[in-house]
């Protein structure tokens, strides 16, 4: 094959080759940029609780576990959305796999501050916010899994 033929040919192929748009666009966005972005403000903002950590002896290993378990997760949303936007095989499995590792990491964090020794009244200050942030992510989960297991455009793309 001579060379402009070779050049024709890959330009034809990359044509025919599924592109990433629509809603499974705003998925890999909200992977690889919001969802890093929201962990790090999340990180940021639990800074002061340093404050309390002789106080509540147990805030400090529960505030470090959860540190370790978000960066995780963030690293894993990116890989997924790396994977997603950029068409590899098995990457919709992956993200269903990050979706369900995401709600259980959510669902974790957000009883873990229960287990803290902290006063009563802070407890029952908590369970509304805990319950809305499980409400939350499993709404997100559930919609993001729907969206990937039915969406036409996502078996078009990746050949699922």
């Amino acid at each position: 094959m001579t060379g402009s033929a070779q050049v024709q040919d890959d330009s034809l192929q990359n044509s025919k080759r599924p592109k990433v748009g629509g809603w499974l666009l705003l998925l890999c966005i909200g992977l690889t940029v919001f969802a890093p972005v929201a962990s790090l403000m999340t990180l940021l903002d639990t800074r002061g609780l340093q404050q309390h950590f002789e106080q509540y002896s147990l805030l400090y290993p529960i505030c470090l576990t959860d540190t370790i378990l978000s960066t995780s997760v963030t690293i894993f949303s990116i890989y997924v959305g790396i994977r997603l936007w950029t068409v590899k095989p098995n990457a919709v499995r992956t993200a269903k796999l990050y979706l369900l590792c995401l709600l259980a990491y959510r669902v974790f964090a957000t009883v873990l501050p229960f287990f803290a020794g902290l006063p009563p009244n802070v407890i029952r200050a908590l369970i509304p916010a805990a319950a809305r942030t499980i409400i939350r992510s499993l709404v997100f989960a559930t919609i993001w899994l729907l969206y990937l297991s039915r969406s036409k455009r996502v078996r078009n793309t990746y050949s699922v």
